[in-house]
């Protein structure tokens, strides 16, 4: 009796250790692969009520442990980067608001992962799935990829020096920023699967060093003007031209109000024009409408011309000097507030490549 009580014990548990057909728990439901090394292999398992979502479950857990191993190395990448990087605050300020975050999670499953095996567990009948990439191969299409994003820099950088004005040369920086941010990530994937360490030169601190010189040394020279309805120049408006310069100096560019030939010449040249117009009511009171128009460009002569807008609107009152007053604070800042989202528009509009 006894013998036969250890013999059926033996054979309980050789059940327990057993799936369908007698087979083994393979020793990747609890611990590492032996078939898939982690010198050649990124591995994961993970389990489920049924084959299929076992299956996905799996590749679901491998980009979890593939990608958390990458944001790693993307923290200590760019931690590098900003303790070597003299940019300015403003400048990651810009580029962290403007910029399509650079994910570091690919739509789905990212490209190599396959289901190297599946094993069903006899007691209660839970699926296992092992998901599994090749090293090698993601190392080899990983370089691929790159070499085409420091194709991209380049060209970035190249059309920053031919820019012909100081914000084309910005919008050219920030494209080689995104564009550096892009190829760190795909060289800490590289990293995680074995790639040496890439220098990455240009690196993204020296980019961002560039563009801090170039966004934040931009000067700009505003002309504010009333014209009449046919076109001819009344006089100033400092009211105008305050509105736009405090909305420049807002964003991060300087202003120069200095002439020609002194040294302080402008980078760029806006010039806003504004009709205000009495519109006769039929009512008590006074109704005044305002036509107004912005064009930024280089400098003169022949300064190409950037950014250009328009608007109207109008304001009334009871006396025609507050009704003008209020027509031309609103016009102001309503051009003002459209240059700024123009700035960023431009800005954020990335070039094709």
């Amino acid at each position: 009796m006894r013998l036969a009580a250890l013999l059926t014990c033996s054979f309980l548990v050789c059940l327990a250790c057993a799936g369908p057909g007698g087979v083994a728990r393979p020793d990747w439901v609890t611990g590492s692969s032996a078939a898939h090394p982690d010198a050649a292999w990124v591995t994961a398992s993970a389990s489920g009520s049924s084959e299929g979502s076992a299956r996905g479950n799996a590749r679901a857990e491998l980009s979890r442990v593939f990608h958390s191993r990458v944001e790693s190395e993307v923290r200590d990448r760019s931690a590098s980067t900003l303790t070597s990087s003299a940019s300015g605050r403003k400048t990651e300020e810009l580029v962290e608001s403007i910029e399509v975050d650079t994910t570091v999670r690919s739509e789905g499953a990212f490209e190599g992962v396959r289901i190297a095996e599946i094993w069903r567990d006899p007691h209660g009948g839970l699926w296992h799935a092992l998901a599994v990439v090749d090293k090698a191969e993601l190392r080899a299409a990983l370089a691929v990829e790159t070499a085409e994003a420091t194709r991209r820099v380049a060209g970035d950088l190249a059309r920053a020096d031919a820019a012909p004005t100081p914000l084309g040369a910005a919008r050219a920086l920030l494209d080689a920023v995104r564009s550096s941010r892009e190829r760190d990530v795909l060289v800490a994937r590289a990293r995680v699967v074995g790639a040496p360490r890439d220098d990455g030169r240009p690196t993204r601190a020296e980019i961002e060093r560039r563009l801090d010189t170039v966004l934040w040394g931009t000067r700009f020279q505003v002309r504010a003007l009333e014209v009449d309805s046919s076109g001819g120049t009344r006089g100033d408006l400092p009211q105008l031209r305050e509105a736009f310069e405090k909305r420049i100096t807002r964003i991060g560019f300087r202003i120069v109000r200095d002439g020609p030939g002194d040294g302080h010449e402008a980078d760029l040249v806006l010039t806003a024009r504004m009709l205000l117009e009495k519109v006769p009511r039929e009512f008590d009171g006074h109704f005044v409408r305002w036509q107004g128009a912005y064009e930024v460009t280089g400098p003169p002569p022949g300064g190409v011309v950037v950014l250009s807008s328009q608007g109207s609107g109008g304001e009334s009152y009871s006396t025609l000097d507050i009704a003008r007053t209020r027509a031309l604070t609103k016009g102001a800042q309503q051009l003002a507030n459209d240059l700024q989202q123009q700035i960023s528009r431009y800005l954020q509009d990335r070039e094709d490549h």
